[in-house]
């Protein structure tokens, strides 16, 4: 099941119907197509004034609720196609009642089978793990061990890495226990789905990990090589990227085609191999007019493209590439790779802090290399975010833009980049939970649910490597690693998250998230939204009406309101009218005089048709009862 169906727009549940978890709102006077008016007191249920009426409705939705979260767990064990190997009393039956008569080499290859890169856990492709469970849990059958299959299979693998001058490269410097971790999964990843590839991991010989037994597991998945990197602060603004620049060490390996990957990455397909195809140099065009780019994967990037810049003082241009996924061809001639290494080097060392950047070594690279440059296509470098994008300044919700249409069983990488996202936050939940925790975060602004694939995603990533390591031999270093971060990871996470969690300065809720907006505070997304929608000018077309609308201030989120352009009849010259969809419910809306919006429902079950008025303020409408509906404006 994709995630559209069951965490999507609405947020309906694994069976297709909308919540419903009797969301209690001040009370809405109905007034149906007879005119007649209903006191608030009287208990009727409309769309936008749900209230459960006596304990059996709570216990029912307590029933649901548990039929969710079930539905959930399900989901997200489905589409983790390893399972879980530790405790499966069907996987054990299975073993005592299968064929008996099955021979010690079909049994071998079965398990190499399953762990081939072909059974990627991220390819939604069905895995088998039954015959993975005979290996260990048989005692009938002769069979060697799961431990010894698993080495097996990564011998092979170790064998063909060398096979092509082709290498992907990483790079790991600092002392923080997160990277670590990030680059033994990204090496497995890699070694998993890219098995006749090279993996090159450049290492600090400051760095802790470049020695010991952390540099012992780094090697069953990487090919080491320490240098002594530069640490370059004058040319950064933040300090975790004083040494960034030795990305430019990837110019003097000794391969014939490079591609580098920041460890903030989830690779999820071996359709990553097709990024060698692309002439080098290569990288995603990224800028402070990024929302305008049309270029197609594999494009040429215009020269020019480098030089604009929107302000003349800003040393800089406007665009430039983002470096987290990057194509690099090193020059044949070894002494060639040197020189043009250690000559960009120094250069670097030479920026003044008066030109400092987020992204050194991104304009560094776009204005040193010249190219031409080629564009890297978004499935390719997915960066993790919300589909509605909250600054100090403005709401935006881009739709026109190549990362915003990219389905999410496209991508290739999910990139981490920043901030905003950090998946280890949620090592401590089961998938559900943290899909819980998602969808309470990021509320509307997350309508596809791709935050909440993508994190989960890696989480299950890593809970498989480190129990397939713990029953490994060869993998003992790195289970021992992955044992001793992840613990502490896990402990530290409900932590993580409560920092984000704050007071509306307006609303006066606790919110998973709050924004710093204008001059008015610290804001909940939803107190962000009405604001900006109140202040737009009012809508002067129906078409204008069109989009999703955000019930804001509600108790759960994800109520969104669908209003389209339709039309009375089948022909092109039926009259045009706004339908709007809610939840369970579908309606006409109308503008009345003085600004007054009026919906009247369909009749329900019991054949009674009622209407919602309320007034319109810019791009919000404020119901009689007290509630808002604030409208997510897309590119304005």
């Amino acid at each position: 099941m994709t995630m559209s169906s069951c965490y999507g727009e609405g947020f309906q549940s694994a069976d297709g119907v909308p919540y419903n978890r009797g969301v209690s709102l001040p009370p809405l006077e109905l007034v149906y197509s007879d005119c007649e008016v209903l006191s608030s007191d009287q208990s009727v249920e409309s769309p936008l004034n749900v209230v459960p009426s006596s304990a059996s409705s709570d216990d029912s939705l307590n029933r649901i609720g548990a039929v969710e979260t079930q539905s959930k767990a399900e989901k997200w064990s489905s589409r983790n196609c390893f399972g879980d190997l530790d405790t499966s009393a069907e996987l054990n039956t299975n073993a005592r009642t299968a064929d008996q008569d099955r021979t010690q080499q079909e049994l071998n290859k079965c398990a190499k089978e399953n762990l081939s890169p072909a059974c990627g856990y991220n390819s939604f492709e069905s895995c088998t793990v039954k015959d993975l469970a005979l290996l260990e849990n048989s005692s009938n059958i002769k069979v060697p061990a799961l431990d010894v299959a698993i080495a097996d299979v990564d011998d092979e693998l170790r064998v063909s890495k060398d096979a092509s001058g082709d290498a992907f490269v990483a790079m790991l410097h600092g002392s923080d226990p997160h990277w670590l971790v990030c680059a033994l999964l990204l090496g497995f990843d890699l070694q998993r789905l890219c098995p006749g590839r090279q993996r090159i991991l450049l290492i600090d010989k400051a760095c802790p990990w470049s020695k010991g037994e952390p540099s012992q597991a780094l090697s069953c998945f990487w090919s080491l090589q320490r240098e002594a990197f530069k640490c370059l602060p004058k040319a950064t603004k933040t300090q975790r990227h004083n040494r960034v620049f030795n990305k430019l060490r990837v110019l003097n390996l000794d391969v014939r085609r490079a591609l580098f990957l920041d460890l903030d990455i989830l690779v999820r397909s071996s359709r990553i191999e097709e990024l060698f195809d692309v002439p080098a140099p290569a990288g995603m065009l990224h800028g402070a007019v990024w929302l305008e780019t049309t270029l197609t994967h594999g494009e040429v990037i215009s020269p020019a493209t480098f030089q604009s810049k929107s302000v003349a003082s800003c040393p800089w241009p406007d665009f430039c590439i983002n470096a987290g996924v990057l194509r690099l061809d090193p020059p044949i001639s070894p002494r060639e790779r040197g020189r043009i290494c250690e000559k960009l080097l120094s250069k670097a060392a030479s920026i003044p802090k008066s030109h400092a950047t987020w992204l050194p070594e991104q304009y560094f690279l776009v204005q040193e290399l010249k190219g031409p440059w080629r564009h890297v296509g978004n499935k390719y470098n997915w960066e993790v975010g919300p589909a509605t994008v909250i600054d100090r300044w403005q709401v935006y919700h881009p739709v026109s833009c190549e990362w915003s249409n990219v389905a999410v069983d496209d991508v290739v990488i999910f990139h981490f980049s920043g901030n905003d996202v950090e998946p280890y936050n949620y090592m401590d939940l089961q998938a559900a939970e943290a899909e819980d925790a998602l969808q309470e975060r990021f509320r509307w602004r997350d309508g596809r649910g791709v935050v909440a694939t993508s994190v989960i995603e890696w989480c299950q990533a890593l809970q498989n490597l480190r129990r397939l390591s713990g029953r490994c031999p060869a993998w003992r270093s790195v289970h021992k690693v992955l044992d001793e971060q992840l613990t502490q990871t896990e402990i530290d996470a409900p932590f993580r998250r409560w920092r984000y969690e704050r007071v509306c300065d307006h609303c006066c809720r606790e919110c998973a998230e709050v924004f710093e907006w204008w001059w008015a505070g610290r804001l909940c997304a939803d107190c962000v939204l009405s604001s900006q929608s109140a202040w737009l000018g009012e809508p002067r077309c129906l078409k204008e009406f069109q989009g999703k609308w955000v019930d804001c201030w509600t108790e759960h989120p994800g109520h969104l309101a669908h209003v389209t352009v339709a039309r009375e009849d089948s022909g092109t010259q039926g009259k045009e009218y706004l339908h709007v969809e809610y939840r369970t419910w579908c309606g006409r809306m109308a503008l009345a005089p003085h600004g007054r919006i009026v919906i009247k429902w369909d009749p329900d079950e019991h054949e009674r048709a009622h209407s919602n008025v309320g007034r319109l303020e810019g791009h919000t409408i404020r119901w009689e009862s007290g509630a808002c509906w604030a409208h997510i404006v897309s590119d304005w």
